[in-house]
Protein backbone atom coordinates (compact mmCIF):
# COMPACT_ATOMS: atom_id res chain seq x y z
CA UNK A 1 0.00 0.00 0.00
CA UNK A 2 1.18 3.35 -0.63
CA UNK A 3 1.12 5.17 2.09
CA UNK A 4 -0.77 8.70 2.69
CA UNK A 5 2.74 10.31 3.54
CA UNK A 6 4.26 9.66 0.52
CA UNK A 7 1.27 10.65 -1.50
CA UNK A 8 1.37 14.19 0.21
CA UNK A 9 5.32 14.25 -0.39
CA UNK A 10 4.63 13.76 -4.25
CA UNK A 11 1.99 15.73 -5.40
CA UNK A 12 3.39 19.68 -3.92
CA UNK A 13 6.01 18.47 -5.93
CA UNK A 14 4.06 19.47 -9.21
CA UNK A 15 3.86 23.06 -8.67
CA UNK A 16 7.79 22.16 -9.70
CA UNK A 17 7.26 21.55 -13.43
CA UNK A 18 6.56 25.28 -13.81
CA UNK A 19 3.75 27.64 -14.26
CA UNK A 20 0.41 26.69 -17.13
CA UNK A 21 0.13 22.54 -16.08
CA UNK A 22 -2.74 21.29 -18.44
CA UNK A 23 -5.30 19.01 -16.83
CA UNK A 24 -8.26 17.80 -18.67
CA UNK A 25 -11.28 15.99 -16.68
CA UNK A 26 -13.78 13.97 -18.81
CA UNK A 27 -16.95 13.98 -16.24
CA UNK A 28 -15.03 15.34 -13.86
CA UNK A 29 -18.32 17.68 -11.98
CA UNK A 30 -18.46 15.43 -8.99
CA UNK A 31 -17.41 12.87 -6.91
CA UNK A 32 -14.19 11.16 -7.35
CA UNK A 33 -13.31 13.11 -10.58
CA UNK A 34 -13.77 16.56 -9.13
CA UNK A 35 -11.57 15.17 -6.06
CA UNK A 36 -9.01 14.90 -8.35
CA UNK A 37 -9.57 18.08 -9.94
CA UNK A 38 -9.24 20.23 -6.78
CA UNK A 39 -6.20 18.24 -6.32
CA UNK A 40 -5.04 19.28 -9.36
CA UNK A 41 -5.86 22.51 -9.04
CA UNK A 42 -3.97 22.87 -5.15
CA UNK A 43 -0.66 21.85 -6.21
CA UNK A 44 -0.15 22.33 -10.13
CA UNK A 45 1.30 25.89 -8.84
CA UNK A 46 0.91 29.22 -11.17
CA UNK A 47 -1.79 29.33 -13.66
CA UNK A 48 -2.98 25.51 -14.31
CA UNK A 49 -5.28 25.19 -16.84
CA UNK A 50 -8.21 23.01 -16.44
CA UNK A 51 -10.55 21.52 -19.06
CA UNK A 52 -13.81 19.87 -18.09
CA UNK A 53 -15.69 17.69 -20.60
CA UNK A 54 -19.25 17.19 -19.83
CA UNK A 55 -20.71 13.41 -20.25
CA UNK A 56 -21.59 12.59 -23.43
CA UNK A 57 -25.62 11.17 -24.37
CA UNK A 58 -25.07 7.88 -24.71
CA UNK A 59 -27.11 5.27 -23.48
CA UNK A 60 -25.30 2.41 -22.56
CA UNK A 61 -22.71 2.36 -19.66
CA UNK A 62 -20.85 0.12 -21.78
CA UNK A 63 -20.27 2.99 -24.21
CA UNK A 64 -19.50 5.53 -21.29
CA UNK A 65 -16.87 3.19 -19.13
CA UNK A 66 -14.84 2.55 -22.32
CA UNK A 67 -15.64 3.66 -26.00
CA UNK A 68 -16.45 7.05 -25.29
CA UNK A 69 -13.00 7.05 -22.48
CA UNK A 70 -11.32 5.25 -25.10
CA UNK A 71 -12.38 7.85 -28.47
CA UNK A 72 -11.39 11.01 -26.13
CA UNK A 73 -8.13 9.73 -25.15
CA UNK A 74 -7.19 9.09 -28.71
CA UNK A 75 -8.53 12.80 -29.46
CA UNK A 76 -5.97 14.13 -26.75
CA UNK A 77 -3.37 12.14 -27.48
CA UNK A 78 -1.64 14.46 -30.20
CA UNK A 79 -1.34 16.99 -27.21
CA UNK A 80 0.23 14.68 -25.02
CA UNK A 81 2.98 13.59 -27.17
CA UNK A 82 3.58 17.18 -28.27
CA UNK A 83 4.40 17.86 -24.20
CA UNK A 84 8.08 18.92 -23.54
CA UNK A 85 7.53 16.38 -20.28
CA UNK A 86 5.67 13.01 -19.49
CA UNK A 87 1.51 12.95 -19.53
CA UNK A 88 -0.77 10.62 -17.76
CA UNK A 89 -4.14 9.34 -18.89
CA UNK A 90 -5.87 7.98 -16.36
CA UNK A 91 -9.61 5.79 -16.30
CA UNK A 92 -10.52 5.07 -13.13
CA UNK A 93 -13.22 2.45 -12.87
CA UNK A 94 -11.89 -1.39 -12.16
CA UNK A 95 -8.51 -1.81 -12.57
CA UNK A 96 -7.72 -5.17 -10.62
CA UNK A 97 -11.31 -6.55 -10.97
CA UNK A 98 -10.86 -8.76 -14.31
CA UNK A 99 -13.06 -11.85 -15.31
CA UNK A 100 -13.35 -13.08 -18.22
CA UNK A 101 -15.02 -11.65 -21.50
CA UNK A 102 -17.18 -12.79 -24.62
CA UNK A 103 -14.13 -12.72 -26.86
CA UNK A 104 -16.74 -13.38 -30.03
CA UNK A 105 -19.17 -10.54 -28.65
CA UNK A 106 -17.42 -7.72 -27.72
CA UNK A 107 -20.13 -4.93 -27.81
CA UNK A 108 -22.36 -7.53 -26.20
CA UNK A 109 -25.88 -7.81 -28.68
CA UNK A 110 -25.93 -11.58 -28.81
CA UNK A 111 -29.31 -12.32 -26.78
CA UNK A 112 -28.35 -13.27 -23.00
CA UNK A 113 -24.73 -11.37 -23.22
CA UNK A 114 -25.43 -8.27 -21.70
CA UNK A 115 -26.09 -7.70 -18.24
CA UNK A 116 -24.37 -5.15 -15.51
CA UNK A 117 -21.60 -7.28 -14.43
CA UNK A 118 -20.72 -8.55 -17.79
CA UNK A 119 -20.47 -4.89 -19.42
CA UNK A 120 -18.33 -3.79 -16.69
CA UNK A 121 -16.00 -7.18 -17.17
CA UNK A 122 -15.75 -6.34 -21.05
CA UNK A 123 -14.92 -2.57 -19.77
CA UNK A 124 -12.76 -3.35 -17.53
CA UNK A 125 -10.54 -5.65 -19.48
CA UNK A 126 -11.14 -3.89 -22.53
CA UNK A 127 -9.35 -0.89 -21.08
CA UNK A 128 -6.51 -3.15 -19.96
CA UNK A 129 -5.57 -4.20 -23.17
CA UNK A 130 -5.85 -0.98 -25.13
CA UNK A 131 -4.01 1.02 -22.47
CA UNK A 132 -1.35 -1.39 -23.51
CA UNK A 133 -1.32 -1.34 -26.98
CA UNK A 134 -1.43 2.16 -26.63
CA UNK A 135 1.56 2.34 -24.29
CA UNK A 136 3.84 -0.21 -26.29
CA UNK A 137 3.71 2.11 -29.49
CA UNK A 138 6.71 4.24 -30.18
CA UNK A 139 4.68 7.51 -30.69
CA UNK A 140 3.30 7.68 -27.32
CA UNK A 141 6.66 6.14 -25.66
CA UNK A 142 6.39 9.73 -22.98
CA UNK A 143 2.91 9.00 -22.17
CA UNK A 144 1.79 6.79 -19.01
CA UNK A 145 -1.39 5.02 -19.20
CA UNK A 146 -3.14 3.99 -15.47
CA UNK A 147 -6.21 2.19 -15.36
CA UNK A 148 -7.16 2.43 -11.14
CA UNK A 149 -10.03 0.88 -9.10
CA UNK A 150 -10.92 3.84 -6.50
CA UNK A 151 -12.11 1.54 -3.97
CA UNK A 152 -15.22 2.37 -2.17
CA UNK A 153 -15.61 6.09 -1.69
CA UNK A 154 -18.04 8.29 0.12
CA UNK A 155 -19.49 10.12 -2.99
CA UNK A 156 -23.55 10.70 -2.49
CA UNK A 157 -23.62 8.56 -5.76
CA UNK A 158 -27.46 7.38 -4.76
CA UNK A 159 -28.43 11.06 -5.52
CA UNK A 160 -27.56 11.32 -8.83
CA UNK A 161 -29.47 7.93 -9.45
CA UNK A 162 -32.63 9.91 -9.85
CA UNK A 163 -34.55 7.59 -8.34
CA UNK A 164 -38.12 9.26 -7.31
CA UNK A 165 -41.81 8.14 -7.27
CA UNK A 166 -42.11 4.80 -6.62
CA UNK A 167 -38.22 4.38 -6.45
CA UNK A 168 -38.23 6.60 -3.34
CA UNK A 169 -38.09 3.58 -0.95
CA UNK A 170 -34.92 2.14 -2.77
CA UNK A 171 -33.58 5.17 -2.57
CA UNK A 172 -33.30 6.26 1.12
CA UNK A 173 -32.39 2.25 1.72
CA UNK A 174 -29.64 3.04 -0.34
CA UNK A 175 -28.85 5.99 1.53
CA UNK A 176 -28.83 4.09 4.41
CA UNK A 177 -26.81 1.64 3.55
CA UNK A 178 -24.22 4.25 1.98
CA UNK A 179 -24.05 6.19 6.02
CA UNK A 180 -23.53 2.73 7.32
CA UNK A 181 -20.42 1.93 4.71
CA UNK A 182 -18.75 5.50 5.31
CA UNK A 183 -16.84 4.04 8.36
CA UNK A 184 -15.29 1.48 5.71
CA UNK A 185 -15.20 3.86 2.89
CA UNK A 186 -11.84 5.93 1.70
CA UNK A 187 -12.44 9.55 1.80
CA UNK A 188 -13.03 11.61 -0.96
CA UNK A 189 -10.34 13.91 0.08
CA UNK A 190 -8.27 10.78 0.27
CA UNK A 191 -9.42 9.61 -2.84
CA UNK A 192 -8.77 12.82 -5.17
CA UNK A 193 -5.21 12.72 -3.90
CA UNK A 194 -4.43 9.62 -4.76
CA UNK A 195 -5.75 9.41 -7.86
CA UNK A 196 -3.63 12.28 -8.56
CA UNK A 197 -0.42 10.62 -7.43
CA UNK A 198 -0.77 7.54 -9.38
CA UNK A 199 -0.60 10.61 -12.49
CA UNK A 200 2.63 12.01 -11.29
CA UNK A 201 4.39 9.75 -9.11
CA UNK A 202 7.63 8.11 -10.91
CA UNK A 203 6.68 4.69 -9.58
CA UNK A 204 4.48 4.54 -12.36
CA UNK A 205 6.69 6.03 -15.36
CA UNK A 206 6.35 6.21 -19.10
CA UNK A 207 8.07 3.49 -21.60
CA UNK A 208 10.50 6.37 -22.14
CA UNK A 209 11.36 7.00 -18.48
CA UNK A 210 14.79 7.01 -17.30
CA UNK A 211 17.35 3.28 -17.90
CA UNK A 212 17.05 0.72 -15.27
CA UNK A 213 13.44 1.90 -14.28
CA UNK A 214 14.73 4.50 -11.85
CA UNK A 215 13.66 8.00 -11.47
CA UNK A 216 14.47 10.93 -10.36
CA UNK A 217 17.37 8.79 -8.38
CA UNK A 218 15.27 7.42 -5.76
CA UNK A 219 11.99 6.13 -6.95
CA UNK A 220 12.03 2.57 -8.80
CA UNK A 221 9.72 2.21 -11.57
CA UNK A 222 6.98 -0.68 -11.10
CA UNK A 223 5.98 -3.57 -12.62
CA UNK A 224 3.07 -2.53 -15.51
CA UNK A 225 -0.26 -4.35 -16.09
CA UNK A 226 1.90 -6.52 -18.83
CA UNK A 227 4.73 -7.39 -15.76
CA UNK A 228 7.70 -5.22 -17.29
CA UNK A 229 9.05 -2.62 -14.99
CA UNK A 230 8.27 0.50 -16.37
CA UNK A 231 6.45 -0.60 -19.74
CA UNK A 232 4.05 2.88 -19.30
CA UNK A 233 0.80 0.64 -18.68
CA UNK A 234 -0.54 0.39 -14.98
CA UNK A 235 -3.27 -1.62 -13.41
CA UNK A 236 -3.82 -0.11 -9.85
CA UNK A 237 -5.83 -0.44 -7.00
CA UNK A 238 -7.24 2.66 -4.75
CA UNK A 239 -4.16 2.10 -2.48
CA UNK A 240 -1.29 2.65 -5.46
CA UNK A 241 -0.46 -1.22 -5.75
CA UNK A 242 -0.08 -2.83 -8.55
CA UNK A 243 -2.99 -5.06 -9.65
CA UNK A 244 -4.43 -7.19 -12.49
CA UNK A 245 -5.75 -10.69 -12.71
CA UNK A 246 -3.33 -11.73 -15.33
CA UNK A 247 -4.92 -15.48 -15.13
CA UNK A 248 -7.66 -13.48 -17.04
CA UNK A 249 -5.48 -11.02 -19.09
CA UNK A 250 -2.44 -13.27 -20.05
CA UNK A 251 -4.31 -15.32 -22.25
CA UNK A 252 -6.13 -12.71 -23.87
CA UNK A 253 -2.61 -11.73 -24.17
CA UNK A 254 -1.59 -14.39 -25.97
CA UNK A 255 -4.39 -15.01 -28.54
CA UNK A 256 -4.04 -11.52 -29.69
CA UNK A 257 -7.53 -10.26 -28.39
CA UNK A 258 -5.77 -6.86 -27.94
CA UNK A 259 -5.45 -6.06 -31.40
CA UNK A 260 -9.27 -7.47 -32.03
CA UNK A 261 -10.53 -5.40 -29.07
CA UNK A 262 -8.60 -2.26 -30.85
CA UNK A 263 -10.07 -2.72 -34.45
CA UNK A 264 -13.28 -3.30 -32.65
CA UNK A 265 -13.04 -0.10 -30.80
CA UNK A 266 -12.40 1.67 -34.22
CA UNK A 267 -15.64 0.23 -35.84
CA UNK A 268 -17.44 1.03 -33.09
CA UNK A 269 -16.53 4.60 -32.82
CA UNK A 270 -17.62 4.49 -36.53
CA UNK A 271 -20.99 3.45 -35.72
CA UNK A 272 -21.55 5.41 -32.85
CA UNK A 273 -20.31 8.64 -34.92
CA UNK A 274 -23.13 8.08 -37.37
CA UNK A 275 -26.20 7.94 -34.91
CA UNK A 276 -25.81 5.11 -32.55
CA UNK A 277 -25.82 6.10 -28.75
CA UNK A 278 -27.91 7.70 -26.00
CA UNK A 279 -27.44 8.70 -22.56
CA UNK A 280 -25.78 7.32 -19.35
CA UNK A 281 -23.60 7.79 -16.39
CA UNK A 282 -20.79 6.91 -14.17
CA UNK A 283 -16.73 7.15 -13.96
CA UNK A 284 -14.18 9.55 -15.39
CA UNK A 285 -11.42 10.00 -16.99
CA UNK A 286 -8.27 12.19 -17.19
CA UNK A 287 -5.43 13.53 -18.65
CA UNK A 288 -2.85 15.52 -17.41
CA UNK A 289 0.67 17.27 -19.06
CA UNK A 290 3.65 18.45 -17.51
CA UNK A 291 7.42 20.08 -17.82
CA UNK A 292 9.74 17.46 -16.81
Amino acid sequence: MVALDEVHLTIPTLKNHGPGLVGVFVGGNSGIGASTLKAFVTHAGDSPKVYILARESLDRKLVLNYYARMQITQLLLPLLRRSPGTSSVLSILGGGRESPIFIDDLPLNKPGNYGLKQQFAHSIVSTDLMFERMASTAKNARVRFVHQFPGYVATNQVAGLGLVGIWSPVRWMLRVLEFCARPLAVPIKESGERTLFSAVSPRYRARAGDGDGEDDGAVVAVAGSDGVKGSGAYILHWNGEVGGVQSVLQPLRENGTGKVIEEHFHAEVERILHGGGGGGGGGGAAAAAWES
